[in-house]
């Protein structure tokens, strides 16, 4: 992504700088060394580009790696991050504690004090692992990576929330708060999962949270997303009650740390009082929990206000765009016969598809009528006269009903059974995007209606809210 675009933007337009298909994992040299190439060239000799005025030359450099744990230890040749030294920002030395009929690698919580990695030491542990022929402090050799452009090895690859935090630290809280295997432990509330799945469903989230709250017992099968919401929206309120005081308010540690670190802007005091949020965590986490549960993803927590300190909010570079772009890639073939090549043809079609569209509806207007006629989803934005406002997609023909029309009475507009033309979605100019009632979305039912009507050849907006029969 283009770090210098805004967000919305900037996750619209992902490059697609390597495509792997195939039974195994790639070998990270052959995979990465195109990519890296370019971005020699490009960071040093720049690229040239033109604003309809002047010509400008702008070089081009690697800021940050996201990636979830396994590709970030093949990405930087280290070992796994269960193996021995596997922490890729700290020396961080795991034990082996036995977990119910076997053993595990835990990361006991008192390694937030062990010495942090720099790039200087990492190159010459990668110097011993090849000599010895043996990884070196969790090192096995050299990455590609060192050959790009003031790109450090440790501080440019950063934690990522999406896959620590989402797909981590919350789902396997949640596990031990819900699993029936921990039935007998004080923390354990799975016995009222029937009114806390009650008590989530009677949320009405906002339009931000893009999937509605799912049940409990199916919460194996969660999104990222909608364990992003579980810690932001709704655990806190669920939880209230039913688990104990000590385990709600340590999970309340992580909220509010996450609350903070996933703001707009993040100042220095509040970096530091998050740091001490999640070290409290981490710290009550083995007394609360035992030490078997020390995985990873706890660790990780240690590691995430450098990140933010060094990049920004943790929304910035985390892998929530790029791996809704794998699902998108995903979609783009159809059979099992070449299918990188699928995917990279349709990439290409589907990047030109708006210079095209656009080049063709400025010089055939039938052509674009013809859009808007008959091709479903076509988004076409429409500014409302003397109004503040934009519309978005077309209009649906709608009549309201008496008690529609009794709802517009008491603002004052008398008008009977009035045609209407309904709108999906509509921008004000104060940016609020309100969300049509008569064209419902699949999974919920919206109560802002948004419409134009008629009178005597005059067009009349009216933007209100009301309860809609069902």
């Amino acid at each position: 992504m283009v770090n210098e675009l805004p967000y919305k933007i900037r996750r619209k337009n992902i490059f697609l700088g390597e495509l792997w298909f195939g039974r195994s994992k790639p070998d990270m040299y052959t995979f990465l060394k195109p990519f890296v190439s370019n971005m020699k060239q490009v960071s040093s000799e720049g690229v040239n580009w033109c604003d309809c005025t002047l010509t400008h030359s702008t070089k081009v450099f690697t800021t940050t790696c996201t990636c979830d744990f396994p590709a970030r230890c093949l990405v930087q040749n280290t070992s796994q991050f269960n193996g021995q030294y596997g922490c890729s920002w700290c020396l961080a030395s795991v034990k082996v504690h036995s977990v119910g009929h076997g053993h595990a690698r835990v990361y006991p919580a008192g390694n937030q004090l062990d010495a942090c990695r720099n790039q200087t030491d990492h190159i010459e542990h990668a110097r011993i692992a090849v000599e010895q022929n043996k990884p070196h402090m969790g090192v096995k050799g050299p990455s590609v990576l060192f050959l790009l452009m003031y790109f450090d090895i440790i501080n440019n690859v950063v934690v990522d929330y999406m896959h620590a935090v989402c797909l981590g630290v919350v789902r396997t809280v949640a596990g031990l708060w819900l699993d029936s295997s921990n039935h007998s432990e004080p923390f354990y509330i799975g016995r009222s999962i029937e009114q806390l799945d009650q008590r989530l469903k009677s949320i009405r989230p906002p339009s931000e949270v893009t999937r509605l709250p799912a049940s409990l017992k199916f919460r194996k099968n969660w999104k990222a997303s909608e364990w992003r919401a579980w810690l932001l929206h709704y655990s806190a309120v669920v939880t209230a009650g039913f688990l104990p005081k000590r385990f709600y308010e340590h999970n309340m540690l992580l909220v509010t740390a996450m609350h903070l670190l996933l703001a707009k802007n993040v100042d220095q005091n509040t970096i530091q009082l998050c740091e001490s949020l999640l070290i409290a965590f981490v710290v009550e986490f083995e007394a609360l929990y035992g030490k078997e549960c020390m995985r990873f993803n706890i660790h990780q927590l240690l590691h995430l206000t450098a990140c933010v300190k060094k990049w920004g909010p943790v929304w910035v570079y985390s892998a929530f765009p790029f791996e809704g772009m794998n699902g998108k890639l995903g979609k783009m073939f159809h059979g099992t016969q070449y299918v990188h090549k699928q995917i990279a043809e349709k990439f290409m079609l589907i990047r030109s598809l708006p210079s095209i569209a656009v080049n063709a509806f400025n010089t055939n207007t039938n052509l674009k009528k013809y859009f808007q006629v008959n091709v479903f989803g076509f988004d076409m934005s429409e500014a409302l006269p003397n109004e503040n406002l934009c519309s978005l997609g077309l209009p649906v023909k709608y009549i309201l009903n008496c008690a529609q029309s009794n709802a517009l009475g008491t603002l004052g507009i008398i008008l009977g059974r009035p045609n209407v033309q309904a709108y999906r979605k509509v921008v004000t100019n104060s940016g609020l995007i309100l969300v049509s009632q008569v064209i419902q979305h699949k999974k919920t039912k919206k109560k802002q209606l948004v419409c134009k009507i008629q009178r005597q050849q005059n067009w009349f907006i009216t933007t209100y809210s009301i309860s809609l029969p069902e």
